[in-house]
């Protein structure tokens, strides 16, 4: 799944790149073989190279058939992998809704999510 690991494969964990990282520990995740995976942040601080890897990734298990729960500061980044979002408000589910609609609503991009263009 993550080709670049492979020439990685003797080094310790604490010599990966962050991307490297994410990339090890979705991996670990995937050894039992889940039905589910919940993946906190998996682009957080990574080279945009990096984040494309990891969300191509992620839309291959979930054609795999495993579900993924996506926690993700990038709102449109996830949300354009997503079928349905969250958004959180003083920690409190405010919208619900399936992803498209959200990312297409100018009133809940542009308020919740900071989407404005």
């Amino acid at each position: 799944m993550f080709p670049d690991l492979k020439f990685r494969m003797n080094d310790l964990a604490a010599s990966l790149s962050g991307g490297e990282r994410q990339m090890l520990a979705i991996s670990r995740a995937l050894i039992s073989g889940p039905n589910f995976l919940m993946l906190d942040e998996p682009t957080a601080a990574l080279s945009p190279r990096y984040q494309q890897e990891i969300l191509t990734n992620i839309d291959q298990l979930r054609d795999d058939g495993i579900s993924v729960l996506l926690v993700e500061q990038n709102a449109r980044l996830s949300l354009e992998k997503s079928d349905r979002g969250y958004i959180f408000a003083g920690g409190k589910v405010v919208y619900t809704g399936e992803a498209k609609t959200i990312i297409n609503d100018p009133n809940i991009g542009d308020y919740f999510l900071g989407l404005k263009e």
